[in-house]
């Protein structure tokens, strides 16, 4: 049964960007019950000359790579990732693109694209309208549809979103492991819009009396916040 939380809590922050965003009239983990959304749009297609490089599996010394592919192709290197892939972005002039992916370390090019949330709602002060009365615990309809709610205490939920209310009373949040890597440098994984809350609530809102109840109720989340205040990044 646990097992079976942890890949219910997986499921819903793998379709985080599906659900619809919460105004600021309505608290965001309660209304978690609504529809789905297309998953996410490109707004206004590549950056230009921002590109995300993928290497092979098998590539060694990712960090020492990456510099080296970045400076033979007149390229300035940006992040390096290790661990959900390897791979780099850079900064690279377009004549240069099919070059680099010539290269027998690379597995793939892509552009660096700007994703915005579909539907986001215009949100003023805290998502949810801060102080606020909680309404009464209700049960989603999709939470009944996945079984009920489990016990979530002990687990762990990292939401990839727009952040979340880090204070908000029907969840449990991991203020100190949480993250800002929003595309504005805000220094704060507050949540500035409420979808990542609503995200958030779906997963793991506490089964007590207000709110709604997630899938792995009381589970801590821990906001990876990517999204800026106008659901892009």
């Amino acid at each position: 049964w646990k097992s079976k939380i942890l890949t219910f809590a997986l499921l819903m922050l793998s379709v985080a960007f599906a659900w619809i965003g919460c105004g600021a009239d309505r608290d965001p983990v309660s209304s978690a019950s609504e529809g789905l959304a297309p998953a996410a749009k490109i707004a206004g297609g590549g950056i230009p000359d921002r590109y995300i490089v993928v290497l092979r599996d098998e590539a060694d010394d990712v960090p020492g790579v990456a510099a080296r592919l970045a400076h033979a192709h007149g390229g300035v290197l940006g992040h390096v990732y290790q661990h959900a892939l390897q791979g780099f972005s850079v900064a690279l002039p377009e004549p240069a693109v099919e070059a680099l992916a010539r290269n027998p370390q690379v597995a793939y090019i892509e552009p660096d694209q700007v994703a915005t949330i579909v539907e986001a709602p215009a949100v003023t002060g805290k998502p949810g309208g801060g102080g606020s009365t909680p309404p009464p615990q209700s049960v989603p309809w999709g939470i009944t549809r996945v079984g009920g709610a489990g016990d979530g205490t002990g687990k762990t939920a990292w939401v990839i979103d727009t952040g979340i209310d880090l204070d908000h009373p029907d969840l449990i949040v991991d203020g100190g492991r949480s993250r800002d890597f929003n595309s504005d440098r805000t220094t704060s994984p507050d949540d500035g819009h409420g979808h990542g809350t609503h995200v958030a609530g779906t997963i793991a809102a506490r089964n007590n009396s207000i709110g709604v109840v997630g899938v792995a109720a009381g589970a801590t989340v821990v906001a990876v916040r990517v999204l800026n205040n106008r659901g892009s990044g």
